[in-house]
Order: C-alpha cells, then structure tokens, then sequence
C-alpha cells in the first residue's frame, strides 16, 4: 500500500505536515512521529496546524516542533516538495490554512487517514479504515521505509494510537495493536506518564463546567440513548476554553443501557459540535453522514451550522429514526 509514498519521500527532500483544526491525539502523534522519521533519514520536515496544540498534549513538544501557522512559515508552504495531511476526512478539515495551502503551494498533496467517511481528496490517498489510527498506519509507513523506531517515533505513534483506541478499550484494539505497541515500549517510552499528561491535566473550570452539563443530563428512547450539553454562557461563565471539552461525551457511556451517547457543543450563537458515540453494532457514522459529519462506527461528530436548540432537535431526530429501523 505504501510503495508509492516510499518512492515518493526517496525522490524528495522538503516536507510539510498538517492535521485537522482541533487537533487531537492521533492527529498530533502521527505528525509528531512522521516528522521524526522524515528527520531521521535526512529530509525537512515541518509541522504546521491552522490549531494551537492543546495544552494537554503540549508535552509532545518536546518529541517533534508543532508550529501554528502565521505568515512567517509562508515560504516553508512554497518551498515544500510534499505535504502529507494526516488524521483528515476532507479537505475544508484543514480549516483557512488549507485555503492558504492550495492557493500557494504546487507540491504534491498525500493523504493518510482511517476514516471511512474520507473522500479521496488529495493527489494520493493511503486510506485504511480497518486501521486502529492513523499512528497505525503511519508506523507501516516506517516500516516500509525501514526506519528503526526510536523515542520520538514510538512516543508520536503510542500517543496517536493510545487516544483513538479509547486507552485500548475500543474494538479497534486489535491483537495487531498489542503487538505494535509492544515495539514502541522497547523504546523507552512511559504509558503512565503519557496517560497522566493526556488525561490528568485537567482544569477546575473544566470539572465545573461538566458538573453544570451532567446536570442537564436527558435520558430518551426508553433508556438507549443519553445526552447533554455545554452553552457558550457556560464556557464564559468558567473560562473554559473549547477544546478541554473534549471527552465529556464519553462519561455518557457509563450509564447503562445507553447505546448512544451525544454531547452538543455551542461554540457560538450559529454554530455547534455535535459529537456521538455507541456500543456494540451502532453505527453513529451514518447518522452522522445524513447531516454532513462523519468519523467511525462508535466514534463520530458534525460541525452544525444551527443554533443550540435547532441542532439538538435535528440530531435527536435522526437518531430516533436510526433507532427506529434497527
């Protein structure tokens, strides 16, 4: 799958990484871990988000340099031979730096994702759904390459594969996975102090702002699905930045006999993140597809130009037809 890609990154020598706005973990680790490899055998490699890394993986810093794009890197865009967007399902995920991107840049553009919703957007596309993460997919990339692993490489992938899998708790986590993640622990890296950096930051506005969402909690469809939400007030009231958000959705999937989990978001009057998960065979990716997200089977989300209430009603409503039918 990969021997085009090879081919390509032994003809080239200057190279840009990008992942989606809000990154997360698969996001930054996999660019962290190619920007490594890259180095590793003697090619530019630069890493630039349209995004501010959050300040829970800002530890990854010190594993790979993740710049936020400004004017300043222009000529890194203009100069670049290649540019792998990684973690992405389409194009506009890439956010204005992306616009930026196609307007400046003739270099040629490569794909590595595992979403099943991605649109073959890019010049070439290493696409793999079946794929724990895209840090999977990129550490088959380096084995292609047969770049040995060391720290940087081994702490980019556990962070990117570590995170999508749920702390290896999702059904991706496949005997594969354990094998591979037994590899990069050769390498020294600690899953404790990673786990602790990712998950064990957490801010007191941010305890606050979940205990005001629970409080809102609504249990529909006699039991199977559970929702809440978090308003902009709420995130003003707190000081609360969006992206230390990110997992409340996931507290929904303690309650039994929920399926379907779904947190609402307003980021502001116009617009709300909606994201979703489930169990067993549920598959939240197709609805999800109906109003214009996409993501995984139990793990998807849109970005919903509605307000609050518009978007609640709409997904609900989706959500109980899926149901209906199943």
């Amino acid at each position: 799958m990969f021997e085009k890609v090879v081919e390509i990154i032994r003809e080239h020598s200057k190279f840009l990484i990008t992942t989606h706005i809000n990154p997360d973990g698969d996001g930054l680790g996999s660019e962290v871990a190619l920007a490594a490899m890259l180095k590793k055998i003697g090619k530019e490699a630069f890493i630039i988000n349209e995004s501010p890394i959050p300040e829970n993986y800002l530890f990854l810093s010190k594993y790979g340099d993740i710049k936020v794009f400004s004017k300043e890197y222009i000529n890194i865009i203009r100069k670049a031979d290649v540019i792998f967007v990684v973690d992405i399902s389409n194009w506009e995920r890439v956010g204005e730096f992306g616009s930026l991107i196609m307007r400046e840049s003739k270099a040629l553009k490569i794909c590595v994702d595992h979403h099943p919703s991605n649109s073959g957007f890019a010049d070439l596309n290493i696409i793999d759904e079946r794929a724990s993460s895209t840090g999977e997919l990129i550490y088959d990339l380096g084995e292609s390459l047969e770049i040995p692993l060391n720290e940087d490489i081994a702490t980019g992938i556990y962070v990117a594969i570590m995170t999508d899998t749920g702390s290896f708790r999702f059904p991706s986590t496949t005997s594969r996975v354990h094998m591979i993640v037994s590899r990069l622990l050769e390498k020294g890296i600690r899953p404790e102090k990673i786990y602790r950096e990712i998950h064990e930051r957490r801010s007191p506005s941010r305890m606050k702002v979940l205990g005001r969402a629970l409080s809102n909690l609504n249990i529909e469809c006699e039991g199977k699905v559970a929702w809440f939400y978090v308003t902009k007030e709420m995130l003003e009231e707190f000081n609360l930045n969006t992206e230390e958000t990110d997992g409340f959705v996931n507290m929904l999937g303690d309650i039994r006999e929920v399926i379907v989990s779904i947190f609402f978001l307003e980021r502001n009057g116009k617009e709300v993140k909606v994201s979703l998960r489930s169990k067993d065979d549920y598959d939240v990716n197709k609805i999800a597809n109906r109003l214009n997200g996409g993501g995984h089977v139990r793990a998807a989300g849109i970005l919903m130009e509605a307000s609050l209430k518009e978007a609640i009603e709409k997904v609900l409503g989706e959500v109980k037809k899926y149901l209906t039918k199943e």
